[in-house]
């Protein structure tokens, strides 16, 4: 029984550890979304966590701004809906 004690206090330490710890990144992104909040509040947490981003309001501004970017985009990031 106290072996199961130590060996879940481990697994909820390492959970603890892992939560605390933010993962960033330094590509550059395509941000899509046609709601203003949606696209401003996404671009300013994808640039403090260290990505560099494009972002496009429309899917035809999406394009637009793939094209002149396309060598510079790593990632989209886009609305399905």
């Amino acid at each position: 029984m106290r072996s199961i004690c130590r060996h879940q206090k481990k697994r909820s330490l390492k959970k603890e550890k892992l939560r605390k710890e933010v993962l960033g990144g330094t590509e550059t992104i395509l941000f899509v979304d046609d709601e203003y909040v949606v696209i401003d509040v996404g671009q300013q947490i994808l640039k403090t966590l260290g990505y560099t981003v494009f972002q496009a309001r429309s899917g035809k501004e999406a394009i637009e701004v793939y094209r002149k970017n396309q060598n510079e985009i790593d990632i989209v990031i886009r609305d399905m809906i």
